[in-house]
């Protein structure tokens, strides 16, 4: 960045200061934005990974409660297909998490 600062005042002269300024702004501002960019990126992969943690927990506590869950839901055709589908959100859900977290700058 600082040699393409240096060529844009030689082509259209003017003080290399001024430039200098903006350079270091820039630089600064982008420094800002990918230290934001990080932190609310692993804010959100922290939170989501809690969200997708509780559905799953919900789950075995109402299967623990409840007699012959599993069966109802291996069995009954709405059920498994309401269960396969949650399944599918899920798991979804997780893989596009790791894909939106993944942030490098």
């Amino acid at each position: 960045m600082f040699r393409h600062a240096f060529a844009l005042t030689l082509e259209n002269g003017g003080r290399f200061a001024p430039t200098l300024e903006r350079l270091a702004r820039v630089a600064r501002d982008r420094e800002i934005l990918m230290r934001t960019a990080r932190v609310s990126t692993t804010t959100m992969r922290m939170t989501a990974n809690v969200l997708l943690v509780i559905a799953p927990l919900v789950i075995l506590m109402i299967a623990v409660r409840m007699e012959n869950y599993w069966g109802s839901v291996i069995h009954h055709p709405v059920a498994n297909t309401l269960a396969s589908i949650g399944f599918t959100v899920i798991i979804g859900s997780y893989l596009l998490l790791r894909k939106m977290s993944s942030f490098r700058p």
